[in-house]
Parts: C-alpha cells; sequence; structure tokens
C-alpha cells in the first residue's frame, strides 16, 4: 500500500509538473488516495477506488498529451523539437505510472469482486455474503468474519452445516433423535418405522394394524384416550383395550378434533341405527373394527363399561362431523317438538369453534335424536349442504349424507 501511495504522489507531483506547461490539462483533476477523502472510507475498497480514480485521471492526461504531440508535430517546425521530445518523455512517464498502478489494482479488484467489506476481507469458505445470501455458511448462520460463520440455533460446524436435534449433533447417530431415526435438520427428526414423536421418543406401544398395538410394558387401556394420553405420538390404527376383564380389538381415531377416540358404531349407507337406546352403550350385531368403511354393515359395540364423556359422529369418510359432550344425548327427552338445545363442541363446519344447534329430542319418537351441523328444522332439502347424521331405530329421514358419504361411524372418548 505504501508503494502505491509513493506512486499517486509522483502522479499527482507529475500532473502539477504537466498542467504548469499546458493549461489546459487542469481539467484532468487528480485525487491523492493519501489524504483518504473518499466517501466509501479509509478501507481497501476505498483504495482501490481512488486508485481507479488515480487511472482515469492519466488517461486524460495520456490523451491530451498524444493530442498535444500530434498539433506540435503537424507544424513540422524544427524548433518545437525539443518541446516534442519533453512532452513524450512526459507521456512516457505517465504510460509507466499507469501500468505500476493495474499492477495494483488487478490482485485488489479481484479480492474484492469476491469478498465483502471495507477491507475487502469479509467472505466465509469462498463466499461473499451480499453475493451468495442464501447459501453462505450453508445458509444457517451469518458471515461475521473471514470464514467465521456466526451459526443460527440448532446449527453448528466451521461453515454451520451440521444440523442438530434436540441439543444433539446429527453426526452422533446413537444419539440424535433417541437413536431411533436421521436428524435431517434443525430439531427435524424423520423416525425409523414404527417410531414416533418429534425427537422419535422410546417406544412404549407395540405391534402394528396387522398384529393390533399394546402397551410395550403390558399395563392394559381401557379406551383409545387412555393410549393417546400415555404416548400423544400414536397412530390411528387398531388397538387392543381392556375395559374390564376382556381384551377387545378396536379401531382408535387418534388425528380428529384432538384424538384418542374409540370407534363404537357403524350405520351403513342404506339404514340407519337399529335400536333406541339414546347412545346408552348397546351393542348389536357382530362389531368388527376392520369394517370401519364397509359399505352395507350395521353393527355396534357395547360400550357400556368403556369410559367416555364425548361422543364424535361422522360419515363414513370424515367429511361431515359434529363432536359433542354424551350426557347432551343420553338425556333430556320429553315434549313433542325439534327445539330442544345442544352444544357442539366442533363441527365440520365449525372446527374450533363451539356453537347451539336445535334437535329433536322427543319423548315419544324412537328415532330421536336427529342429529346434523346445524338446526334441525333448518333443512328443507335432504342435500349436500342440509342432512342428517344421525336418526335412531330404523329413521328413514334425511339421508343424503350417509348414502352419499359411506355410512355413519361413531367414536366416543
Amino acid at each position: 500500500m505504501k508503494q502505491a501511495i509513493m506512486t499517486l504522489k509522483f502522479t499527482s507531483f507529475l500532473i502539477a509538473s504537466i498542467s504548469m506547461l499546458f493549461i489546459y490539462l487542469s481539467v484532468c483533476q487528480v485525487v491523492d488516495a493519501a489524504t483518504c477523502t473518499n466517501s466509501q472510507g479509509c478501507g481497501v475498497r476505498a483504495f482501490l477506488a481512488d486508485l481507479q480514480q488515480e487511472v482515469s485521471q492519466l488517461d486524460c492526461i495520456s490523451s491530451k498529451l498524444n493530442n498535444s504531440i500530434a498539433i506540435l508535430m503537424s507544424t513540422n517546425s524544427s524548433a518545437l523539437n525539443s518541446q516534442i521530445k519533453t512532452r513524450v518523455k512526459q507521456l512516457n512517464k505517465i504510460e509507466a505510472a499507469k501500468k505500476m498502478l493495474s499492477l495494483e489494482i488487478a490482485p485488489l479488484n479481484d479480492q474484492c469482486n469476491k469478498q465483502d467489506g471495507d477491507n475487502c476481507d469479509l467472505a466465509c469458505f469462498g463466499l461473499a455474503p451480499s453475493k451468495y445470501p442464501s447459501t453462505v455458511c450453508s445458509g444457517h448462520g451469518v458471515c461475521s468474519s473471514l470464514d467465521v460463520c456466526s451459526c443460527y440455533p440448532g446449527w453448528s460446524g466451521s461453515n454451520c452445516s451440521l444440523a442438530s436435534c434436540n441439543g444433539i449433533l446429527a453426526t452422533n447417530t446413537s444419539s440424535v433423535c433417541n437413536g431411533r431415526g436421521t436428524c435431517v435438520s434443525n430439531n427435524t427428526c424423520v423416525c425409523n418405522s414404527g417410531v414416533y414423536g418429534p425427537y422419535c421418543e422410546p417406544i412404549i406401544i407395540t405391534g402394528d394394524d396387522t398384529t393390533g398395538r399394546r402397551m410395550a410394558n403390558g399395563v392394559a387401556k381401557a379406551s383409545c384416550l387412555e393410549f393417546y394420553q400415555a404416548y400423544p405420538y400414536a397412530e390411528s390404527g387398531f388397538y387392543y383395550i381392556k375395559p374390564q376383564t376382556t381384551e377387545v380389538l378396536v379401531y382408535c381415531n387418534m388425528t380428529m378434533s384432538g384424538g384418542g377416540f374409540t370407534f363404537v358404531r357403524r350405520v351403513a349407507a342404506a339404514g340407519w341405527w337399529p335400536l333406541n337406546d339414546n347412545f346408552g352403550g348397546s351393542g348389536s350385531g357382530i362389531y368388527n373394527p376392520r369394517s370401519l368403511s364397509a359399505a352395507g354393515v350395521t353393527f355396534g359395540l357395547d360400550y357400556s363399561n368403556i369410559p367416555r364423556t364425548q361422543v364424535l359422529i361422522t360419515t363414513g369418510d370424515g367429511v361431515h362431523w359434529i363432536l359433542v359432550n354424551l350426557d347432551q344425548l343420553t338425556s333430556g327427552y320429553g315434549g313433542n317438538d325439534c327445539t330442544a338445545t345442544i352444544t357442539l363442541l366442533a363441527s365440520s363446519i365449525s372446527p374450533n369453534t363451539p356453537y347451539s344447534v336445535q334437535v329433536c329430542k322427543r319423548g315419544n319418537f324412537n328415532e330421536d335424536p336427529w342429529l346434523t351441523t346445524h338446526n334441525h328444522f333448518y333443512m328443507t332439502t335432504d342435500s349436500e349442504s342440509h342432512s342428517m347424521l344421525w336418526g335412531e331405530s330404523s329413521n328413514t329421514y334425511w339421508p343424503y349424507w350417509k348414502t352419499s358419504h359411506g355410512g355413519i361411524n361413531v367414536f366416543i372418548r
């Protein structure tokens, strides 16, 4: 840098001397880099800008010298020979200064093109942040100084390329993701088959849909909700529950409206629930949880001994559904109209907000309750927008949802 500054001072002196001889050359102004007045600051990048400006000034002077030499020579006056020689010498010195500056500019320019910062020294492993914002530090950190990455939480390594899950490096394969999966990015485990949870938690449920699932420790569960409470990452499928002394294979819905639902009833597309028990828990037919979507089958599990407080009623394809507290369906029957009010905890038209609807809970009609997602008397036609989700004792009314969406399924929780 000292050599470049000396060169600049030399060229400044040279330009000043030339200006004394040729007043018109004063238009080629020169900036002395040693004074560090460049608006970009006083670092390498600003120094490079000064050098490049100096070359531009020298180009200007060189052009004017060439023009003046050509004009003097065009006179063919021998009296001007000494002046012509002087200008040629001055031109040669200008060209020598330009060459010296170019030798300094080339490497500095290359460096500043590749790296950021006032001193052209900010890059991490060959990548300048301004030129490679999405890939510098592997896209998982900030390049804070030369080859120094400040990694975002969950990432580590010199280039922020190493992910970690739950504070354990991905390279620690025996411990990361509890040794049961692969850490693919920050706090993201891809678990081995049959393992669940954000960090592939220890397996506490064994079995699958073919064999049926049980608790690995042998402790029986009385309902799907108890499985879900023991292991919130449990998947929907077939489980053995033991509400009293006998194990029963059931289907558990672990995803809808909070999960933990036990499948207890199915109504075929061609009929309604054949018994009038107001959701008291009676069984009917041969309960087969593997017939969850069988088109022509109606059956029910006697769930009177299974713990429950809520009932989820859905079409066979899950498009239309309601969730309600069970005590609102097992009592309160009487009168002769369809204006009994119940509160739906959630439904297919309001999955997050409870609301009240009027339903049929008459005292002398075996087909009650009549249940749907809206006020019962609002139904004027049986269609996709207005139909029933439940009716008892061979009710034949409003079957559109049942017939068009694969029957009706009932779950308790």
